[in-house]
């Protein structure tokens, strides 16, 4: 079995309390403004998942997740348990098979090793299982610990999810639907929530940059959006959907870029 914990990731901004599944442990101040290169923590020991199997995530670690088996018994699944999974997942579930029973489980606690994106360092992961698709697919979205074991679902309704990492691992950002969540790591304490705004970026100092609904580049101070720049909100075919943008890049010198194909000058502060 596979421990982790989730957690909403963030840097800057009021304190918030945890979500209230979280599993997280003490608080934690918010991240100091610079202080990167800190030494990573132990790296957290991904589950080998195989093409076509997942392992399934309860609420809490050690729990179970409702099974409901072909012909309608009712089972459970053990946390951590891998199962063959060959079908998509659907607004009914996901179909798994365990033990050589075959069933549906609550597709936002089946997890593929395609949903699981690991932090560049340290012992977290963010985790995104599909849960089914109309005109966008829609995913949920989990912060894990692999060191402390527990977890924390923040959305079961996020289209085309981002995370960033700060670079000295004290924060995450995690684009989780209705908001940009900055969470501190590893209390998991939720440093702010930012409506409206999508595809976070750390630069290289710790700063946070995220884009809004009209592709706009803000920069995150002191837990508020600062408007630095402009995007170009590129013009959708017929039977196109709109998507967030992408996240903004930095330079060489760590100072932020947009995309080639936007072509747009950025708002700088004059000298």
């Amino acid at each position: 079995m596979h421990r982790w914990i989730v957690v909403a990731a963030a840097a800057c901004g009021s304190k918030e309390s945890a979500p209230s599944a979280a599993q997280g442990s003490g608080s934690s101040a918010a991240p100091p403004p610079a202080a990167i290169d800190a030494a990573p923590a132990p790296a957290a020991k991904l589950p080998e998942i195989a093409a076509d199997h997942a392992m399934i995530l309860a609420d809490k670690p050690g729990g179970k997740v409702a099974f409901t088996l072909e012909g309608g018994a009712k089972a459970e699944l053990a946390d951590g348990t891998i199962v063959e999974q060959t079908e998509a997942p659907h607004e009914d579930g996901a179909r798994v098979t365990s033990g050589g029973k075959t069933g549906i489980a609550p597709a936002d606690h089946v997890l593929g090793q395609s949903t699981i994106q690991a932090a560049p360092k340290g012992a977290f992961a963010v985790a995104t299982p599909l849960v089914g698709c109309g005109d966008y697919c829609h995913a949920a979205v989990w912060l894990l610990d692999g060191m402390t074991g527990g977890r924390w679902k923040l959305t079961d309704d996020a289209v085309n999810p981002q995370v960033a990492w700060r670079p000295d691992m004290t924060a995450a950002a995690i684009d989780a639907g209705e908001a940009l969540d900055v969470i501190a790591l590893p209390s998991g304490n939720v440093l702010a929530k930012l409506a409206h705004l999508y595809s976070p970026s750390y630069a290289p100092d710790g700063t946070l940059y995220a884009r809004g609904p009209e592709h706009e580049v803000f920069q995150i101070v002191d837990g508020k959006p600062k408007q630095v720049g402009k995007g170009k909100k590129p013009k959708l075919e017929e039977g196109e959907y709109p998507m967030p943008p992408d996240p903004v890049t930095f330079d060489a010198a760590g100072k932020w870029q947009l995309a080639d194909d936007e072509k747009v000058t950025p708002k700088r502060k004059p000298k």
